[in-house]
């Protein structure tokens, strides 16, 4: 689904949720802004009366990325029928800690939740990472549990190749139709410093530990300051409507820097065993930043507040806690 705006009669714009098409061996192009010219004017006040119920605006910007592909693509993720998913986990998406990365898994999960609630945009994602999920084809189980007018909650389990449960999520899903179009900047405050991600430090492999996701995502440092530590990574996808699987990735990343600096001379694994989000429905661009505050570390566990942006809006924000493990 992509959002739009719909001149539905003279002077009238209405937010809506349009499916997209189906476009072939062509690309898809994601406005990110649109100039206006005297053409759009006219058709704003029915001065050119072409018939009312279109999408207006001709003069799109967007950068286009050769070779882009889908989110669904990306994944790996295909449906198999009555609510359940599959989708290839390669070694190349692994973390620092045996598994696949939380991160993706998140998204995994946010994508198979859509097809129990089509229209829908995510709301929230609350997932508990039980096991590590090793490389090859995880299977991905959905059930509706509500099916309200306004929400809809979707819970999700990711089981392994064995047949062990690995991951436990739950994702809640609005609809647009139902919600007052109004908005608020809220408490968040101007947007973090955020350092272009091409001038941004890109990510190490730990003294004697492999990271695969670092080859994988291009992750890269781009803030540090009062509100965090900021990790910025390029969307690996073109496709509208599936911010809320990129703000997954960009949250989860952000978790481990905040811990691991609080003891910069010692290598500790710090896993994090959940994550929770909460979509603003802002659209992400191509680069998404997720800026993570250490709240505090008590007794080896530590409290991670989470923030994500791009383009100057936030995305999402969250919370996840890590486990400081002996070694």
């Amino acid at each position: 689904m992509a959002e739009a705006l719909v001149l539905e009669e003279p002077r009238t714009l209405v937010h809506r949720e349009l499916a997209l098409p189906e476009i072939g061996d062509d690309g898809l192009l994601r406005v990110e802004a649109c100039l206006l010219c005297g053409t759009d004017h006219e058709l704003y006040t029915d001065a050119i009366a072409p018939g009312f119920g279109f999408v207006p605006g001709h003069e799109a910007s967007r950068p286009w990325r050769p070779g882009a592909v889908r989110a669904g693509e990306f994944l790996h993720g295909e449906p198999t029928g009555d609510g359940e998913w599959s989708f290839a986990i390669g070694r190349e998406r692994h973390g620092a800690f045996g598994g696949a990365f939380g991160g993706l898994v998140a998204a995994c999960c946010v994508h198979a939740a859509r097809s129990l609630a089509p229209g829908r945009r995510p709301e929230a994602l609350d997932a508990r990472f039980l096991r590590g999920l090793p490389a090859g084809d995880a299977r991905v189980a959905c059930t509706s549990i509500h099916e309200g007018k306004s929400l809809s909650c979707v819970s999700v389990d990711v089981i392994d190749q064995r047949g062990r449960l690995a991951t436990r999520a739950t994702v809640s899903l609005v609809s647009s139709d139902v919600l007052d179009p109004l908005d608020h900047d809220g408490a968040s405050g101007d947007p973090p410093a955020i350092t272009p991600y091409g001038d941004g430090v890109a990510w190490r492999n730990p003294p004697g530990v492999e990271v695969p996701i670092i080859t994988t995502f291009s992750p890269r440092a781009t803030a540090r300051g009062g509100r965090g530590i900021g990790t910025s990574i390029p969307v690996p996808w073109n496709e509208p409507g599936n911010d809320a699987e990129a703000a997954c990735l960009a949250a989860d990343f952000c978790v481990g820097p905040p811990v691991a600096g609080a003891f910069p001379d010692t290598w500790i694994p710090h896993p994090n065993p959940d994550l929770s989000v909460r979509f603003t429905g802002a659209p992400v661009a191509d680069v998404v930043t997720g800026i993570g505050r250490l709240e505090g570390i008590d007794a080896g566990l530590a409290s991670v507040r989470v923030e994500v942006w791009s383009v100057g809006r936030l995305v999402a924000i969250g919370v996840s806690s890590s486990l400081l493990l002996r070694t």
